[in-house]
């Protein structure tokens, strides 16, 4: 009888063990919304992802891909480290894959397609051996001995900058560690582009106010030493750095074995779900996370709306539009989707994003603006100019929080808008427009009166954004200067912080190869200010380090008048001769950008496309990397819209890749990469039969926008 009663309880206990075990395994997807692809950010993505989890054994990793354009292998450490594919442990080429972690230890993943590990197609885990805590007798505790004192390089490889990624860059770093007094930070920076600050206090870390600190460190490698057990917060008392993201904040403990600060332990959201069965959310069972051209953002990851709320905004839209038309008199209404294909978001790159949105439209008296954006993770108020300039949130005009938010525009006059989420303003997320009154029809007149000369205009370069090494790299100033007139007697202002920046004016030559050896002015004392004697190009650098080739420049063409030209007699019928058609032309897109997943989203080629005139005859060049791109002619405007590559005229995989305008009418242009059409890398163009024509209407309108 013992003996059947030690059986059953032997049984019992094994079930429990087996059920404990069912109930504690989770189901984890690779990269959550972002699937597995070559990740826009670089290696950070991932390796972000996988500092939010604690991952046990019988916990199961489910990449997401599309088969036959992305694979995942496991892989030792040292072919992680060295991205070689020649021998994985396992390869698998169908997505969505799955591995299920059997054992405790290190987990290496890679994809084995060329170029995509270096650009960041990588994922290394860790595994603990059990989720159930393993309580040691109390009788035979014996604490560890305190460790020895450690030293850390602040970011690792990335060093001490404005990161990439913005501040989620070193909560990450941060993340997994222990400090403890006694232990060496080591802040590595170019030396006179940047410097690390310790302040004082939490409220001055999380308003970037550097007036009160206990040190600044100049010169790299800085090291500080962490002397007493509470938090610690370090910056740089650089322009603008701190906003973008270089700062850093640590809790240290006495000793060793102090358990990791809850502060760093968990940094935003988490989307990993338990089941009951150990099956996976969204898993091999399953359709693989929705796609849509409406975005939301969640800690800095792009991510889709749920198809029902895009058919629900569609259909809005729709409303709208009808309404207007029926009710059409004077002035057309429109419906502008804030940001576009963007949506209301902390834009990748800053506040330039929204302001050349705007710049693509007029908004008139009856117009409706649209924000997109996901309940819970923004919002969106209607503040004076006052509190936008400041980024104050403390008594909006109007305050909306559930997305998507509509406001109509009533009145004539300026509007402004924000995010009120802490931080979300002053990186980025940011709108102001002038609202127009009704247009009219105006009567003919057959005495037009020329508009006199307007005043000399005083210019701030980049606006708020000020002269910096721009977030999303030289569009940025391009994008500032491209919706603008310049005319002999306006001037230039250029922001700056006297010692941090610097402002040269240089050759077309000098500019094109950051050359600035022989500047024809330099200014060193900001704000700098440049007058516009002469008409012709105007070429500016930064002369510090780097700062250049990482898009501190700026090229405008200066105009010689302001004042209209004189009416000039009309030739005689007979002697009118029409100007021969231009030549071929072709046209590198996007630039020096290439074709890339663009850092600000898809305003980066609506902007490069913006003032360009496509005549039939000219040439489309895409460069990128092979491999990592590619680039797709789309058959249909909604296609395009959708980001749907199902059916395409011409898929071009080898770089540089030419295309040949040769009809009139739009065309299309995306990749068929999983979601980077979703992410901005896509172009829409108008091509015109011939080189006198007028130049298209949607060339500045991207068939993107959904005004209506």
């Amino acid at each position: 009888m013992a003996c059947k009663l030690s059986l059953a309880a032997a049984v019992v206990i094994i079930a429990a063990a087996l059920l404990h075990s069912v109930a504690a395994q989770k189901t984890h997807v690779v990269g959550d919304s972002l699937g597995w692809i070559v990740p826009p950010g670089g290696p950070i993505a991932y390796e972000t992802w996988a500092a939010q989890y604690i991952f046990t054994v019988g916990d199961t990793l489910v990449f997401y891909f599309t088969t036959g354009e992305q694979d995942v292998a496991r892989v030792t450490k040292e072919a992680f480290e060295t991205c070689n594919s020649t021998n994985p442990i396992a390869l698998a080429t169908t997505g969505p894959a799955t591995f299920v972690l059997t054992s405790g230890g290190e987990y290496y993943f890679i994809s084995t397609i060329a170029r995509h590990r270096p650009l960041g197609q990588k994922l290394a885990i860790n595994v603990t051996g059990s989720s159930g805590p393993a309580a040691p007798p109390p009788s035979t505790f014996v604490p560890s001995p305190p460790r020895q004192a450690a030293t850390y390089t602040v970011g690792d490889k990335l060093g001490w900058v404005v990161p990439p990624g913005g501040p989620i860059a070193y909560s990450i770093w941060a993340y997994d560690k222990i400090f403890v007094v006694g232990d060496t930070l080591v802040f590595n920076f170019e030396n006179g582009t940047q410097d690390v600050a310790v302040l004082v206090s939490k409220s001055a870390y999380e308003s970037c106010d550097t007036s009160d600190t206990t040190t600044v460190l100049t010169t790299s490698p800085a090291n500080i030493t962490l002397t007493t057990a509470d938090e610690h917060f370090f910056t740089s008392t650089y322009s603008r750095p701190c906003y973008f993201g270089q700062n850093l904040a640590i809790n240290v403990t006495a000793s060793s074995s102090a358990t990791p600060p809850s502060s760093s332990a968990m940094p935003p959201s988490s989307t990993s779900t338990t089941s009951s069965h150990g099956a996976p959310t969204g898993g091999p069972g399953s359709s693989p996370p929705p796609e849509s051209s409406a975005m939301s953002h969640s800690a800095g990851t792009l991510a889709p709306l749920p198809k029902k709320m895009a058919c629900k905004l569609s259909l809005a839209v729709a409303v709208v539009v009808i309404v207007a038309a029926l009710l059409h008199s004077v002035a057309a209404q429109k419906t502008h989707v804030v940001g576009d294909s963007l949506g209301w978001i902390v834009p990748p790159g800053g506040p330039i994003a929204y302001e050349t949105w705007a710049a693509q439209y007029t908004f008139t008296v009856g117009d409706t603006l649209v924000f997109n954006f996901a309940t819970g993770d923004q919002d969106v108020a209607m503040v004076t100019k006052e509190a936008f300039d400041k980024c104050n949130s403390t008594n909006p005009i109007e305050l909306k929080t559930n997305g998507p938010a509509n406001f109509t525009l009533g009145s004539v006059g300026e509007y402004y808008f924000i995010g009120t989420m802490a931080r979300h303003c002053p990186l980025g997320q940011k709108l102001a427009i002038n609202v127009s009154g009704p247009t009219g029809s105006p009567a003919p007149s057959s005495t037009p009166v020329p508009s006199p000369p307007r005043a000399p205009v005083m210019y701030t370069v980049g606006d708020e954004l000020g002269w910096l090494v721009p977030l999303g790299g030289e569009i940025a100033y391009e994008s500032w200067a491209y919706n603008k007139d310049f005319i002999v007697g306006d001037s230039l202002v250029f922001n700056f912080t006297t010692g941090e920046q610097d402002v040269a004016r240089v050759t077309k030559e000098a500019f094109e190869t950051c050359n600035s050896t022989n500047p024809i002015a330099l200014a060193k004392t900001g704000p700098a200010t440049f007058v516009l004697t002469s008409g012709g190009e105007y070429y500016f650098i930064s002369t510090i380090a780097r700062h250049c080739p990482l898009g501190q420049k700026l090229a405008i063409n200066v105009t010689g008048s302001s004042g209209p030209a004189a009416s000039p007699a009309a030739p005689p019928p007979s002697t009118f001769v029409p100007s021969p058609p231009r030549q071929a032309t072709t046209y590198t897109v996007g630039n020096k950008l290439g074709w890339v997943v663009p850092p600000g989203g898809p305003i980066a080629y609506s902007t490069w496309a913006y003032d360009k005139i496509f005549v039939v005859g000219d040439t489309l060049v895409f460069n990128f990397e092979n491999g990592t791109q590619d680039v797709a002619v789309v058959v249909s405007k909604s296609a395009y819209e959708s980001c749907d590559t199902s059916n395409t005229t011409t898929v071009l995989t080898t770089s540089p890749a030419k295309i040949t305008l040769t009809t009139a009418g739009e065309h299309f242009f995306t990749s068929t990469y999983p979601r980077h059409c979703y992410f901005g890398q896509k172009l829409a163009i108008n091509v015109t039969a011939g080189s006198s024509a007028t130049p298209p209407s949607s060339s500045a309108m991207p068939p993107s926008s959904t005004s209506t």
